[in-house]
């Protein structure tokens, strides 16, 4: 497509746009990630060192008292700061990154069929989500070759799986549940809850989806940031 330069401004104007919500929308969340999660370490550690505080103790009788005590009043504060906050935190982040991701691309949808004119917009096209949409509304009005837009357009979709199995099932999966278990081996950053305790999958029970670390939502948020800057650019040299 050939524009003229007021056109090529208001692209780049759109670009700056996106980068700029972007950027300061998901550094936000990082901050707040980071944030919960370090109070969330900090209490998690103020249990522990209790609980070794008390394993000290060589007396055998006074360590079983103790430790039954201590056990009673504080050890499912310790399953909820250790495993339960954690996870439950990790799902919240996900789910917010993946909105976003939605958010920013039915956006620039909108506006580039403002500035090119378009008869129709991605609200028009039918699609399982606006994921799914953005994308044909790409390929449709740009001819978009979404292969150049790898491997990021392949783990958002992964990610996107995620995303609805935690919404949909609270993070539950079976065996029968395929797709999210090749997701899990696939991407390092995903686990099974409680897999070290009880290894292997049993048939009809319900598993929780474990994010490993912080560091999964932090990925997905660099995948969305490069995802958006491949499109621009192929956008731009059509």
């Amino acid at each position: 497509m050939q524009y003229d330069e007021t056109h090529q401004n208001k692209f780049d104007r759109i670009a700056e746009l996106l980068n700029a919500f972007m950027g300061n929308k998901f550094d936000n969340y990082i901050e707040l990630q980071n944030f919960v999660e370090n109070h969330i370490g900090t209490v998690s550690k103020e249990l522990d060192d209790k609980f070794q505080e008390v394993d000290k103790n060589e007396d055998v009788d006074k360590w079983n008292t103790e430790m039954s005590k201590l056990e009673d009043e504080l050890g499912y504060e310790g399953f909820k700061f250790d495993y339960e906050f954690t996870n439950r935190i990790r799902f919240s982040s996900i789910i917010q990154t993946y909105s976003m991701l939605e958010v920013y691309l039915k956006w620039l949808c909108e506006r580039l069929r403002k500035i090119n004119h378009n008869p129709f917009g991605i609200a028009d096209l039918k699609g399982n989500s606006d994921l799914e949409k953005g994308k044909l509304y790409l390929k449709r009005v740009y001819n978009l070759d979404f292969s150049k837009l790898e491997p990021e357009w392949s783990f958002l979709n992964d990610m996107k799986k995620i995303r609805n199995q935690i919404i949909h099932n609270n993070g539950e999966f079976q065996t029968k549940d395929k797709e999210i278990v090749r997701i899990i081996e696939k991407i390092e950053l995903l686990g099974r809850m409680w897999d070290d305790i009880e290894p292997g999958m049993k048939p009809n029970k319900n598993y929780e989806i474990k994010i490993v670390s912080k560091e999964l939502n932090t990925k997905f948020i660099n995948y969305v940031r490069t995802f958006f800057a491949k499109v621009l650019s192929e956008i731009n040299t059509v």
